[in-house]
């Protein structure tokens, strides 16, 4: 029988203890990282069963996420729709080696990519979201699969919400992370939504702000 040699420094960076602080607060979570199937995520853990909940009662058939980072969220829904085969996810990260590889602050990219050889569900892409080349891809699949979430968590979420609502059929839901804090520090903010297209997309947007997720979630009209 042949030993296993084991991973020295997946997670080294890390402080464990803090990633596993399931109180942690709002304000918190933009500091810390959250460790979830052995992968660091940036989303506190209600969010992880949110996303869980909102896909099995709502069946979106395109899943979408934008702003791979480390990769535990990504890994998390990949996982679900691997599992269920009922629908498709693809995430996208403008660059793979910051994080997405980098196996000190728990990057997952070397499982998921092993993944993506057996289940034909899931997929990541490395490349700028606001290229014509990948909005393109994401139209596509918008137009050939039912209903479509969106998940806008990359560098510029406002941005990511307004050009990608703008390609969603009448009825799909785009999301966004880092809505203020308690503190009221955000990356994203009501006023940059389009509410002329968008409404809020109600029982989940409440469900996901009373659980501090610092997600709000919308409907296109």
């Amino acid at each position: 029988m042949e030993k296993l040699n084991f991973h020295k420094t997946h997670g080294k960076a890390i402080n464990k203890e803090n990633s596993f602080n399931t109180n942690v607060g709002v304000s918190q979570l933009r500091q810390i990282n959250t460790r979830i199937l052995g992968g660091g995520a940036s989303q506190g853990f209600a969010a992880f069963k949110l996303f869980e909940h909102y896909i099995a009662y709502e069946a979106p058939e395109y899943v979408v996420e934008i702003g791979s980072q480390k990769g535990g969220l990504s890994l998390y829904i990949a996982n679900i729709a691997s599992v269920t085969e009922q629908f498709l996810f693809h995430t996208f990260e403008i660059n793979k080696n910051r994080d997405w590889y980098n196996r000190e602050v728990e990057g997952i990219g070397h499982w998921f990519e092993k993944l993506e050889i057996i289940s034909p569900y899931i997929k990541s892409f490395e490349g700028d979201c606001f290229s014509q080349e990948i909005i393109d891809l994401v139209a596509s699949h918008i137009n050939l699969y039912g209903k479509t979430l969106i998940i806008c968590d990359g560098g510029d979420k406002a941005k990511e919400v307004e050009v990608y609502s703008r390609i969603m059929k009448k009825g799909d839901v785009i999301m966004a992370h880092d809505f203020p804090d308690d503190l009221g520090r955000g990356e994203i903010f009501d006023k940059d939504i389009n509410m002329e297209i968008l409404d809020y997309c109600e029982p989940w947007n409440q469900r996901f702000i009373d659980n501090k997720t610092l997600f709000k979630v919308f409907i296109k009209k």
